[in-house]
C-alpha cells in the first residue's frame, strides 16, 4: 500500500501564496540607492521622466516585465550592460 499526500485545502495555498506577495519587494524598492542617485541627477531638468521611471519600477516585480525605453533610462546613466545588475535581491530579510 503506497502513502497518499493530500493537498493543502485552498485556503491554505492562496494564504501562502499572499505571505509570499507581502514579502516581495517592488523593483524600486529593489533600485539599488547609488542607481537612484544616478537617475535622479541624470534626469534633474526631466522629472517627468524620473517619475516615469519611479511609477513603472513600482508597478513591477521582475527586471524582464520593465519596457525597453524604461530599461534604456536605468541603464545609460548607470552604464549597464545588463538591466538586472540595477537590482538587489527581491525578498524582505526577516
Amino acid at each position: 500500500m503506497s502513502p497518499h499526500r493530500t493537498k493543502p485545502p485552498h485556503q491554505v495555498v492562496l494564504i501562502l501564496k499572499l505571505i509570499i506577495m507581502q514579502n516581495r519587494l517592488n523593483l524600486w524598492q529593489r533600485l539599488k540607492p547609488k542607481y537612484k542617485e544616478a537617475i535622479k541627477e541624470q534626469y534633474k531638468k526631466y522629472t517627468y521622466r524620473r517619475a516615469d521611471i519611479e511609477e513603472e519600477l513600482k508597478s513591477k516585480e521582475y527586471f524582464t516585465e520593465v519596457s525597453y525605453g524604461i530599461a534604456f533610462d536605468i541603464m545609460r546613466p548607470n552604464k549597464l550592460d545588463f538591466l538586472g545588475d540595477a537590482f538587489n535581491p527581491g525578498y524582505v530579510d526577516e
